[in-house]
């Protein structure tokens, strides 16, 4: 016999004791709705089981089990829980891949005549204001990725996404394109991670001289394969470049937050 979809819930009545709940479940969703009470006899949490109905936990609103969902639903449904405690599902889908590069390119070129200090990430716009990161000044040109719109795209991005990055491969040169290490013995890499209550963050130091020399003939390139950094809309990279130098930063994007989480209750 076919297993009925729809299932009365049962709620706590005392110690061991149910009753009927103003509700039934999905069995194959989990999902509740709401449904008039039929019977007020009170029963033995055994016998309710018994008769196929389910019951809540006597501390908690979970009204069904996660075994108790259909478990030939499609991989990308989830079990959800709705803001009043009760069980929903969701789909999680990503776009499907498209070929390209799987790295992301920043250079940096200083013209001006002192240090400049600028973030990549920092989505949410809190770092700058914690760390008072000057506007970028005009003597200095950004390229990469996005040409000279890559800081700007990657605050976009990473305000309504994550970027994890995996290793960091670095040219340094002067901006005339001369080889040059001022980068490495008078620079900054560092990463931030703000906080959403703007009462703390945190700077760590990336050791520049950890970097290895990736060619032993040319010292102005070096690379990381163990670098590892999330950057979000709390998060950035800050590279303080001194003046007349210039550098091409390439991280690896071992992955990118691009799934979503789609609502399956259109009930609303």
């Amino acid at each position: 016999m076919a297993q009925k979809r729809y299932v009365r819930v049962m709620e706590p009545a005392g110690p061991g004791l149910v009753k009927q709940a103003p509700e039934v479940v999905d069995r194959q969703t989990g999902q509740t709705m709401p449904y008039a009470i039929t019977d007020t006899n009170v029963y033995t949490e055994a016998q309710a089981k018994a008769a196929g109905f389910v019951c809540k936990n006597s501390n908690s609103k979970q009204a069904i089990s996660q075994p108790m969902m259909n478990t030939n639903q499609p991989y990308g449904i989830l079990p959800a829980e709705k803001v009043n405690g009760m069980p929903s599902v969701v789909r999680s889908e990503v776009p499907d891949p498209t070929s390209g590069s799987n790295t992301i390119t920043l250079t940096i070129s200083n013209g001006h005549t002192s240090p400049e200090q600028l973030l990549l990430g920092d989505g949410f716009g809190i770092l700058a204001q914690v760390y008072n990161i000057p506007a970028k000044n005009a003597a200095t040109t950004i390229g990469g990725t996005f040409q000279t719109e890559t800081l700007t795209r990657y605050a976009a991005i990473t305000s309504g996404s994550a970027l994890r990055l995996h290793g960091v491969h670095l040219v340094n040169t002067t901006t005339a394109g001369a080889e040059s290490t001022g980068f490495f013995d008078n620079g900054k890499m560092e990463l931030l991670y703000g906080s959403p209550t703007n009462n703390s963050s945190v700077k760590n130091r990336f050791d520049l001289q950890q970097l290895v020399n990736s060619n032993s003939f040319k010292p102005n390139i070096r690379e990381s394969k163990d670098f590892r950094f999330l950057l979000d809309g709390y998060a950035a990279v800050l590279f303080t470049v001194p003046n007349g130098e210039a550098i091409t930063v390439t991280f690896n994007l071992q992955s990118f937050a691009n799934g979503h989480l789609m609502n399956k209750d259109l009930n609303l």
